[in-house]
């Protein structure tokens, strides 16, 4: 089945049938699990690929980073990378000395983004200061303050919770299982559903050996 993803054979799948960067993205992580799926469907999106957190991604996957010890462990599963709201929570909350309630409010005044409201901004600039004197108490280098607070700053404007991303990827690969199994019955659905597209589901099918045949009255 994940040949359909590595392979770009993504017409019809779910949350993965778009552009040619998410195809070139997934083959240059040659995804081999569930988890994998679910963190590409995570990391692109604006705020990921904002904070180069998708970019560098496929590289950190061989070489795990390692940002600073207090962290390390809380981007472990995800190889050093911000990949989800949960993360971005944890480590605020950690920094801050604060809880998971605490760092929920933060997330949403983040990612209501309003880019020249004064009231916002204003917001957001006390909440990075409140943010990088807790990491120097933490004993964080500023610069690696600096970097840690753009990047989870960038990534939390648009991004995924865990739960939403796991909902995504399992139907993802639940539709790749059907078009790997089942392939010219699951043609035949998305040709009776998706009439508008159906140039792009036929071609799809003709390139992968199924004749296709008019409607027999």
């Amino acid at each position: 089945v994940f040949s359909i993803f590595n392979d770009g054979d993504l017409t019809g799948i779910f949350q993965f049938n778009g552009s040619k960067g998410m195809k070139n993205f997934i083959s240059s992580i040659q995804p081999k699990s569930l988890e994998d799926l679910i963190a590409i469907n995570a990391l692109y999106r604006p705020g990921p690929l904002n904070s180069g957190a998708a970019k560098m991604y496929p590289e950190w996957k061989k070489n795990p980073r390692l940002l600073h010890p207090l962290i390390d462990d809380i981007l472990a599963p995800t190889y050093g990378v911000i990949c989800f709201q949960e993360q971005f929570m944890e480590i605020f909350a950690r920094i801050c000395d604060g809880d998971m309630a605490d760092a929920d409010i933060a997330r949403k005044l983040i990612s209501k983004a309003a880019n020249g409201n004064p009231e916002w901004e204003l917001k957001i600039a006390y909440m990075r200061v409140h943010f990088i004197e807790a990491c120097q108490r933490k004993g964080i280098w500023i610069e690696t303050a600096n970097n840690i607070w753009n990047e989870i700053f960038n990534h939390t404007k648009y991004s995924f919770n865990k739960s939403h991303a796991v909902a995504y990827a399992s139907l993802a690969w639940e539709t790749a299982w059907w078009k790997y199994y089942y392939r010219a019955d699951f043609a035949a659905a998305f040709l009776s559903v998706h009439k508008e597209e159906w140039k792009e589901y036929i071609f799809d099918v003709v390139k992968s050996g199924i004749e296709v045949v008019p409607p027999h009255v």
